[in-house]
């Protein structure tokens, strides 16, 4: 009987952590004309062969009387890349062709920069084809999870306080 709970037990907290990210990196962010700060949460939830997939969740803490819903500022955001992109091979790929398609976005290259004391950090740009936001991502293989330092979110909006509004996040 103790064999057979401890069993259970254990296959218990394996299915759990096969459903958990697989890495996780903690942000906050900075002040901003509108809000207050927040705080955000980079998951990396799928890194193999065929696809390499980011979710940031964030909740944005805005300043009183701005009238914006709250549910626009909090939210996640699913970025999915290719497999290259766990690793700095995807960034110095797209360095080298400037800009490519992915089936949710469009890659751009910035250029390369020293960010926090890392040096040959890579400036990238997402532009999802959603619509809804440009994402600039610093990125340095040093960096827990997908390695990104800095993420720079700017919301394209139907709301015109809104629209062009940038949110920085840094990593804790």
């Amino acid at each position: 009987m103790k064999y057979l709970l401890l069993f259970t037990i254990i296959s218990i907290m394996t299915i759990q952590s096969s459903l958990a990210a697989i890495e996780r990196a903690s942000y906050h962010i900075l002040k901003g004309r509108l809000h207050k700060g927040g705080s955000a949460i980079v998951e990396i939830t799928e890194k193999d062969k065929t696809r390499f997939t980011a979710k940031m969740s964030y909740d944005i803490n805005k300043k009183s009387l701005v009238p914006i819903p709250k549910k626009v500022l909090q939210g996640e955001t699913v970025i999915e890349l290719p497999p290259e992109f766990k690793d700095k091979r995807g960034y110095a790929m797209l360095e080298k062709k400037g800009f490519m398609e992915v089936p949710k976005a469009r890659l751009q290259f910035i250029k390369r920069m020293n960010w926090n004391g890392k040096e040959n950090a890579y400036d990238i740009l997402i532009t999802p084809h959603n619509g809804k936001s440009m994402i600039e991502v610093v990125y340095h293989p040093s960096l827990p999870a997908a390695g990104w330092g800095q993420v720079i979110i700017t919301f394209l909006s139907p709301y015109p306080i809104l629209n062009g509004y940038k949110a920085i996040i840094e990593l804790n």
